[in-house]
């Protein structure tokens, strides 16, 4: 810190003797504008999910007569990024510039989403501070529309797998032949019989209802995603479910399972074809300022 010289001189009423002493006053030091802050780079983009980045600031200290001895801080507008400074204090000789790394870390926005944030850096020597600012725009990659198209193309692998294996155990796998149907009608009045003339035609409305499903992901429809894949699992399960009733079967085979499960898939697809509610960015751009 500057001092200043000065005298100190005391006298009596009563006498003409006077003391005087020398003096050291403490005289705040005198920052030329030239004095800045800089930060570089001013603006910063972060991709694919990162949270770490880091920068630099400069202190330019060039047209100074006497170091300048300051410290370090920063946060960000809304105060979730951490900034870590190295050093946090340092001294700037006269006539040069020193330089301080930050390491960024900032919280990753939600999936589909994208954020800005302020950098505010701030340097004080006790007596006075200098502050600018930065940018991090920060996004983060939607992974919905490809775990979608893997999710609808496997439930409709898995539908029409499951169309051509046996639904109900104890039973062949129900075809559509014209065996079948001569016996439907030499025997109106079983319902074994029936049951092999309406599982095949239920089949042909199951591989009906995947291709619909397929088509409502490549149109990206939601509704149509997904009401193909309840219609599916309902016909299915009714089917299964009056053939135990009427017929004694025990239950669904390995082939009502596959459909089962791919209509599950592909329901799942069709809820991540809403598209994710995007932030608002936080915070304004604004440019570097020396103060």
């Amino acid at each position: 810190m500057a001092a200043q010289e000065c005298e100190f001189c005391h006298a009596e009423l009563d006498s003409s003797d006077r003391f005087c002493a020398a003096c050291l006053l403490p005289v705040a030091p005198s920052h030329p504008a030239s004095v800045a802050l800089r930060v570089d780079p001013a603006e910063i983009r972060l991709d694919a999910g990162e949270q770490r980045c880091s920068l630099q600031l400069f202190v330019d200290n060039n047209d100074a007569v006497e170091p300048l001895h300051i410290w370090l801080a920063g946060e960000s507008d809304d105060r979730a990024v951490l900034l870590r400074f190295d050093p946090d204090e340092v001294v700037v000789p006269a006539q040069a510039t020193a330089t301080v790394g930050v390491a960024v870390r900032a919280p990753r926005p939600r999936a589909a989403g994208s954020m800005t944030r302020q950098l505010l850096f701030t340097a004080r020597d006790g007596w006075r501070e200098i502050t600018v600012s930065a940018t991090l725009v920060q996004s983060t990659p939607d992974w919905r529309p490809a775990v979608r198209i893997v999710l609808v193309l496997f439930g409709f692998l898995f539908v029409v797998l499951g169309s051509f294996m046996p639904w109900i155990q104890g039973s062949a796998t129900a075809l559509l032949t014209t065996q079948a149907i001569r016996d439907v009608f030499s025997d109106p009045d079983g319902v074994l019989q029936w049951q092999r003339l309406i599982e095949p035609l239920a089949r042909i409305v199951v591989l009906i209802l995947a291709v619909l499903m397929l088509v409502g992901l490549r149109r990206r429809a939601r509704t149509l995603m997904r009401e193909s894949a309840v219609l599916i699992a309902l016909l299915t399960a009714g089917l299964v479910i009056s053939a135990a009733i009427a017929g004694g079967y025990p239950g669904p085979s390995y082939g009502a399972l596959f459909v089962w499960f791919g209509a599950l898939l592909g329901y799942i697809g069709a809820a991540l074809a809403v598209s994710p509610r995007r932030p608002r960015d936080g915070g304004r751009f604004e440019a570097d300022r020396d103060q």
